[in-house]
């Protein structure tokens, strides 16, 4: 899930030289709608989260031996739905950043808090039950729900996978939602 959410930084960096250039208030002015717009920013950096995520997984298996599981295909949900949800909070803190040391303290500081409390840095189970509780408020939780089902049992049940990625794909479309109306509010 960390190379999913590299999407933060670099989007933040990329709107505040665009609007350092002028290029996004050319866009804004133009007869292109809000989500166009949005979508053509987020586009390129869902497929470079993506095309990280299989060198990640492809490096494992060459190098380490990792295994992709019983059904390696059920990777390709859970790679596409967390890369969503990592490039649509990458677009809305984009559309709240003002500054390139706002892209980089508060990008970290986001970035940081999440997987500490998500478990990417400890473990969920060694929590306390309303952390654990509390963590479930991160896309990083469900993701590492997802790949811990798919890479850590035998016969992964496609129900955890299944609403895992349906978490996934919710925070992504409020992530979404909520930078596109930000980025609505901006002035042009």
């Amino acid at each position: 899930t960390g190379v999913q959410t590299c999407a933060l930084p670099i989007l933040g960096r990329s709107f505040i030289n665009e609007r350092e250039t002028g290029t996004l208030r050319r866009l804004r002015v133009a007869p292109i709608r809000p989500t166009a717009i949005l979508i053509g920013k987020a586009l390129p950096f869902l497929v470079l989260s993506l095309v990280q995520t299989c060198i990640l997984m492809i490096s494992g298996r060459l190098l380490f031996g990792m295994s992709w599981g019983s059904q390696p295909w059920l990777l390709l949900p859970i790679m596409l739905c967390t890369s969503a949800a990592a490039t649509a909070l990458g677009l809305l803190f984009s559309t709240v950043a003002r500054t390139e040391s706002q892209v980089s303290s508060f990008g970290n500081l986001i970035l940081l808090s999440s997987a500490g409390i998500s478990g990417c840095l400890v473990p969920r189970a060694w929590m306390p039950p309303l952390t654990q509780k509390i963590s479930l408020m991160t896309p990083h939780a469900w993701a590492l729900d997802a790949y811990n089902e798919m890479l850590a049992k035998d016969q992964p049940s496609l129900s955890v996978i299944g609403s895992s990625c349906g978490m996934l794909l919710a925070f992504a479309s409020a992530f979404y939602l909520l930078g596109l109306l930000r980025f609505r509010s901006l002035p042009a």
